[in-house]
């Protein structure tokens, strides 16, 4: 559910190259990283352009990381991109809401932006957010997910969701997509899986699924591709995870949150 291809440091040839490269049974959502953007709202639209002018088998969508130039820009965006969602910051306070690393509370900015998604039918993204900040968007967001964490009781990382959180987050009917990456404290490959275990007995088989969040972090060992996965799969049949599970885990319940409200208010296809 997090993949930061787009603002990676690579050739737009070789970004071109990797989507090309994702297998046709692959839905990824391209994230653009906007924290060190000039000029986001017409940078973003740059980067997202020549993805979506392509003729490949790859189902890919678009996300914001960090709405913290809506301030500077106004959030026209929101009206004139279908983005699948967007979180308001990036690990510390800005204008919007409190980082994980920030003391910040959602700011009355911040709401009113949470109304323009929930009025455009973009999900809102708690990643990135800490606990002040979280619980108070959950109140406002029609849609509430976590598209990249990991399990804060299976390592103290502040990024990282708390049970409390996880269950929150399931009974609004949001998804959690539990990431790979080694900052967040998932260094190994039986630590990712330990994750993904530890979310579903937690919030339930229905509200997991991957957030990965490659070309954005370093990725834990094993795990650096999306052909990987296939390992993880091998990994939670070994655990009892029947077919449907991994199913549901690896692409059906973000493909439900996602599908689930097709048409924002407006009557636009928001994916």
């Amino acid at each position: 559910m997090h993949n930061d291809l787009l603002t990676a440091r690579m050739s737009l040839k070789d970004k071109i190259k990797t989507v090309y490269g994702y297998s046709g049974s692959v839905c990824v959502v391209l994230a653009v990283w906007t924290t060190r953007l000039r000029l986001p709202d017409r940078t973003v639209l740059r980067l997202v352009a020549p993805v979506k002018t392509l003729k490949c088998d790859c189902r890919y969508r678009f996300a914001l990381e960090d709405l913290g130039f809506v301030a500077r820009c106004g959030n026209g965006i929101l009206h004139t991109m279908p983005l699948a969602y967007a979180g308001l910051t990036w690990n510390f306070d800005n204008d919007l809401a409190g980082g994980a690393y920030g003391q910040g509370d959602l700011t009355a900015l911040g709401a009113q932006t949470i109304a323009d998604m929930n009025k455009n039918g973009v999900a809102v993204d708690t990643a990135h957010l800490n606990e002040r900040s979280f619980w108070r968007v959950l109140d406002a967001a029609e849609r509430p997910f976590d598209s990249h964490c990991a399990c804060r009781s299976l390592n103290g990382h502040c990024r990282n969701l708390t049970d409390a959180q996880l269950k929150a987050l399931a009974a609004r009917g949001g998804i959690v997509g539990i990431t790979a990456a080694k900052e967040l404290g998932v260094p190994t490959f039986n630590s990712f899986v330990a994750n993904v275990d530890h979310a579903v007995s937690v919030a339930g088989i229905d509200a997991v699924a991957i957030g990965t969040d490659l070309f954005g972090a370093t990725m834990a060992e094993h795990l650096t591709t999306y052909s990987h996965f296939y390992f993880v799969e091998n990994a939670l049949y070994k655990r009892g995870y029947s077919k449907d599970d991994i199913d549901k885990l690896f692409c059906r319940n973000a493909a439900r949150f996602f599908g689930a409200y097709r048409q924002c208010k407006q009557g636009r296809d928001v994916l």
